[in-house]
């Protein structure tokens, strides 16, 4: 594997950089630091991130968070990279990573997902850089959200991790009951105590917040994106969504896109 920058960017958001890289064999950058928060996440092979605090060993999967001014260094046998550079600014992830004040790192499933979207976008495509951008908020979005369920009541994060990973499956409260060794009952006492919500209620939640995502960095038909989340009815989609939204899924769609040709 040769040392390949795919992608470095300044993105539509002023706040956010991305670059994506592979390293080759014997990869080595010595103790530097930076003004801004690095989220560095592995997208194939195996990293060393050392630091004052000690070493981060990354597989694929996971990510780490390094705050400004953090001293590091590099080290790998061979790994792929999406970087996404955060600086401070005025918006609600300025707040949200201010609590990362020394280096970690976490397994972040979904976060590695919408960095291999990042590598398949079209660069041909007019909106392609909002598309980067959107991408990598989400990324920080995910690994923000995936630290705070490491503090969390272990049922809680069972609970999260247990929805995020059926969304678009079949799914039934007793199905879910039995996989996370609770009584139907006892994971809907559970759910209403973490999430104000029975559990049929979150799921539902969650399956329109990933309808949203897909509908707007994704160039997937409206009938794909209902069937990736286990609509097999077009009409029972645009049902579910217009009861969240209040608009259809293509409506919701053609207003982000005449959003951001209106901002740039």
């Amino acid at each position: 594997m040769k040392d390949i920058t795919i992608l470095s960017v300044l993105c539509a958001y002023p706040s956010v950089s991305v670059n994506c890289f592979e390293r080759s064999s014997g990869y080595y950058l010595a103790p530097h630091s930076h003004d801004y928060w690095q989220v560095i996440v592995v997208t194939e092979g195996e990293l060393d991130v050392i630091t004052n605090n000690g070493t981060f060993h990354l597989t694929r999967g996971m990510v780490n968070v390094l705050p400004p001014h953090c001293e590091h260094s590099l080290s790998s046998e061979s790994y792929c990279q999406v970087g996404v550079n955060f600086r401070k600014g005025v918006d609600e992830l300025s707040e949200i990573y201010s609590a990362f004040v020394s280096p970690m790192s976490i397994s972040v499933p979904i976060a590695v997902e919408y960095a291999r979207q990042i590598y398949t976008l079209d660069r041909s495509q007019p909106m392609w850089l909002d598309s980067v951008g959107a991408l990598a908020k989400l990324i920080l979005i995910a690994t923000a959200q995936a630290d705070l369920v490491k503090k969390r009541d272990p049922r809680e994060s069972a609970i999260l991790e247990y929805i995020d990973s059926h969304v678009g499956a079949d799914f039934s409260l007793k199905t879910m009951a039995d996989a996370l060794y609770m009584s139907p009952s006892h994971l809907e006492r559970c759910c209403k105590r973490f999430f104000g919500t029975g559990v049929t209620a979150l799921y539902n939640r969650k399956r329109f917040e990933r309808a949203c995502i897909l509908l707007v960095s994704s160039d997937d038909s409206v009938g794909a994106v209902a069937y990736s989340l286990g609509f097999y009815e077009l009409s029972n989609f645009s049902a579910f969504f217009k009861k969240y939204a209040l608009m259809s899924p293509l409506e919701y769609r053609k207003r982000y896109i005449q959003k951001l040709i209106g901002e740039n």
